[in-house]
């Protein structure tokens, strides 16, 4: 992806980075807990008066955030995508403020359930947000942008903790989310969304604000609007000079009254795409962003095509998680604390985070040139031995062993910061995007974000009784064996989906699932034909 390219997508480019704010006070979040509740312990313990206390507060937001991403489908498809991100602000807002003023365990761990359910409002509203507002040729560099606000919030909420109590931490996060909410009102809503509730004259005006003009003449030559208000498939002209004719009137309507040049209408591929809508069923429901009744049938999901990539998303989601991310967010100064290194706990803290959010920042300069999954597979290498390092520091220690290596343990977590922003970061949500069918992708995004939140929470919460149970060396070996198992599935099940369109991607796993039910006849009928010879 040019710079160049992208300045001429400013508009989409404003959209998500407003979008991502939203995600970055998800980082916020995700961070406060390293730095808050050493804190809290030294200000307030009689707020977290046991260890299981301590788990329940670093462990809940996940299990609010399951919560919130189930609950958000239905907003997302009545109130719109800018709407349903609007809706988390004030909530994010109360969340933080209960935080801030909690006088027991119970206000403390209900602000961090609100604050949960409100990263679970924005994960999948803020993502559709930009997908369905970017350009195809943004959507890579745009479609990451939230991961890389994400390191953002962490980062903001390590450099705070360093000087702010945690009561002060959570007041100057609540900031975050206002600013969402400001920055949200000017912005258009997703096109798509418009387009698929009828409102044609808004979804027009929306592509225009977005810069996407050949759209707008998309949807004029292949959309009519009826007066009910409901939009149907225009009938294609039967001489291509009409289309001809029609476009150069729409053309004269663009912004600044400039036309559309042959060469952006050929980078856009208004032509492809006017073609393909008026031709195929398929590619207008994807244009349309609408999902017929089938496809939302049970059975619809049931099919090859759907639950392959889906099981894909899950695996690489769940791989996510367990490579300890989590662990290392939450616990982080809990973690340099067990270390006994030289360096300051909290300045420890500040490099892991300044180290995620430049690498996230790099991987989406190379993500449309490496490929998903090459990075994937350094992602899970890197990790995989940075964590086996920082087991084998803890082993030595346990040992007596450790005297001159209190460098390792924090070489070895910025290694893992490395190679996780590099891959496992961003390109599990992109793929997620990219994989999952677009007329039931709704829906399956929204288990798969619930999915991965679950299991957040499940590996945060289980990390002192593993700890316990196996040690914190066996702990973080644990965490190294499963990177290195994401390796393997990577290489053996992933498809490569770098520069290919969405219809390419989605026609891979149709393909692929007429192949094996065409293998599978051939076989009963060479079956059928032997049985019948016999006798």
């Amino acid at each position: 992806m040019k710079i160049a390219s992208l300045k001429k997508h400013s508009s989409q480019l404003l959209v998500a980075m407003a979008a991502s704010m939203g995600y970055m006070t998800i980082g916020l979040v995700r961070g406060w807990s390293s730095p808050g509740l050493p804190s809290m312990m030294d200000l307030n313990p009689e707020l977290i008066p046991s260890e299981e206390v301590v788990s329940w507060v670093s462990a809940v937001p996940p299990m609010g955030a399951m919560c919130g991403s189930l609950a958000v489908a239905p907003a997302l498809q009545r109130l719109g995508r800018k709407r349903s991100l609007m809706l988390a602000a004030p909530l994010f807002v109360t969340g933080w403020t209960l935080i801030a003023f909690a006088t027991s365990s119970a206000m403390l761990i209900a602000g961090r359930i609100l604050c949960g359910f409100c990263a679970g409002l924005v994960t999948p509203s803020a993502q559709v947000y930009v997908s369905e507002s970017a350009h195809a040729k943004t959507r890579g560099i745009l479609g990451s942008l939230p991961a890389l606000f994400m390191a953002g919030g962490v980062l903001i909420s390590y450099v705070l903790g360093t000087w702010l109590s945690w009561n002060h931490l959570a007041l100057a996060s609540a900031a975050f989310p206002a600013l969402l909410f400001v920055a949200l009102l000017p912005l258009p809503e997703s096109p798509a969304w418009l387009l698929s509730h009828g409102r044609v004259d808004e979804a027009k005006e929306a592509l225009r604000w977005l810069q996407r003009t050949a759209d707008v003449a998309a949807i004029e030559l292949n959309v009519m609007q009826a007066k009910d208000g409901s939009v149907a498939p225009a009938k294609p002209p039967a001489d291509p000079r009409d289309r001809e004719r029609r476009l150069s009137v729409l053309s004269a309507h663009a912004p600044h009254g400039q036309p559309l040049s042959a060469e952006e209408e050929m980078e856009q591929h208004a032509d492809e795409e006017i073609a393909g809508i008026a031709r195929d069923e398929r590619r207008r429901s994807i244009i349309m962003k609408k999902p017929t009744e089938g496809d939302l049938a049970f059975k619809s999901f049931l099919r090859r095509p759907v639950l392959y990539p889906f099981f894909l998303c899950l695996a690489l989601l769940g791989f996510q998680q367990v490579s300890g991310i989590d662990t290392v967010i939450f616990y982080t100064v809990e973690i340099f604390m067990a270390t006994e290194s030289s360096i300051n706990d909290y300045l420890a803290t500040i490099l892991i985070g300044i180290v995620q959010l430049v690498c996230t920042m790099l991987s989406l300069l190379v993500i449309d040139r490496a490929g998903r999954r090459p990075l994937l597979l350094v992602s899970g290498a890197t990790t995989s031995l940075a964590m086996a390092l920082v087991g084998t520091y803890f082993y030595l220690q346990d040992r007596g062993r450790a005297g001159g290596l209190g460098l390792l343990p924090v070489g070895s977590l910025l290694l893992f910061m490395v190679g996780f922003s590099l891959g496992y970061a961003n390109i599990p949500f992109l793929l997620m995007g990219e994989l999952l069918p677009v007329r039931q992708r709704s829906v399956l995004s929204s288990l798969a974000g619930s999915f991965n939140l679950g299991t957040m929470f499940l590996v945060i919460k289980t990390y002192p009784q593993l700890r316990h149970a196996m040690g914190t060396d066996g702990t973080f070996w644990l965490y190294s064996a499963l990177c290195l198992a994401s390796c393997f599935f990577v290489a053996l099940l992933l498809p490569e989906t770098k520069g290919k369109t969405l219809d390419e991607i989605e026609s891979y796993f149709e393909g692929k699932h007429q192949r094996a039910k065409a293998k599978r006849k051939a076989k009963m009928d060479a079956a059928n034909k032997a049985v019948q010879t016999k006798v």
